[in-house]
């Protein structure tokens, strides 16, 4: 038979993520602002995780349904949390450097105009309508639904079935390891390895928090990874958007010679490149440290 405490405990950790995903929700729709917004992601990521994680030790499939419209919502935020950054960069670069550049600060009236749009876009959003017409089925269905007939999970169980996930989700963690440390240039295979890196550390915060365990090691460095790879991944999508600007105004120009042209923009992406360089050797030396630290290895030892 269940140990029904840690039923109640898996509920109670399942019900307090939940209630904190809808009480960022519900702060960014009274406060639209940038903090709100960061916040409904991390919440909504640590859900994620939960449901990926223990949702399919439910006898209701239902988790599944729910699993998606957290995934809706993440999805929902996310350009919006991008060019949020983007202007946040660019406001400290221009703190920096104070220049009165036209081609500069129209840029970063771009940036305002598209992120003004995209927050109006959310409010119209029909993922939005459903996180909100759903939240409270939701709650009710975590609080009482999802573990009350799983008769079949004991703490022991469910304490070595997280275990075994961590070594797994590590593994295709570092699969990327190679490539990114010879390759700083391809973007798309640190942000995959970015996002195999964020389930892997919520994993293990989940572990030491529902078990007590006392790691033979230091988690930092995951977290610092998570960290690191975001800022460079955040620096790879402004100069992106610098890109693209640029070559906007390159077509403006063809049509009309009155168009100034400077080069401040060359110099903002100078300056991003620069950063991320030192970014990465950063992020390289963090990788290299897990290597050394026999990180892998210990996961598949630790506590047994």
């Amino acid at each position: 038979m269940a140990n029904n405490n840690y039923i109640k405990q898996l509920n109670e950790i399942f019900l307090k993520s939940t209630i904190l995903i809808i009480y960022n929700f519900e702060k960014y729709i009274e406060e639209p602002g940038e903090e709100y917004l960061h916040q409904v992601r991390v919440s909504a990521r640590k859900l994620e995780n939960l449901f990926e994680t223990f949702g399919k030790l439910s006898v209701h499939k239902d988790y599944s349904t729910y699993l998606k419209i957290i995934k809706d919502i993440i999805k929902l935020f996310s350009s919006k949390r991008e060019i949020d950054v983007c202007l946040i960069m660019t406001l400290d670069y221009f703190r920096i450097v104070k220049t009165e550049n036209l081609l500069f600060k129209n840029f970063f009236l771009h940036l305002q105009k598209q992120n003004k749009k995209l927050g109006n876009g959310i409010f119209k959003s029909k993922k939005l309508m459903s996180f909100i017409q759903k939240k409270e089925s939701l709650v009710k269905f975590v609080r009482t639904d999802l573990f009350s007939d799983s008769i079949n999970i004991s703490k022991s169980d469910a304490k070595v079935y997280l275990m075994n996930t961590i070594p797994a989700l590590y593994k295709k963690f570092m699969a990327y390891k190679d490539e990114v440390i010879n390759n700083p240039e391809n973007k798309n295979t640190l942000h995959k390895m970015r996002l195999k890196a964020k389930p892997l550390r919520y994993t293990i915060d989940l572990l030491i928090e529902m078990f007590e365990i006392k790691f033979p090691f230091q988690n930092n460095n995951i977290k610092n990874f998570v960290n690191t790879a975001g800022y460079i991944h955040d620096i790879d999508m402004l100069i992106e958007r610098i890109d693209t600007y640029i070559q906007l105004v390159r077509e403006i120009q063809r049509k009309d010679s009155r168009i100034v042209k400077d080069g401040s923009l060359k110099l903002f992406r100078k300056h991003l490149l620069k950063t991320r360089e030192s970014t990465y050797n950063s992020l390289i030396n963090i990788l290299t440290e897990l290597d050394s630290e026999n990180f892998g290895d210990k996961l598949f030892r630790f506590d047994k």
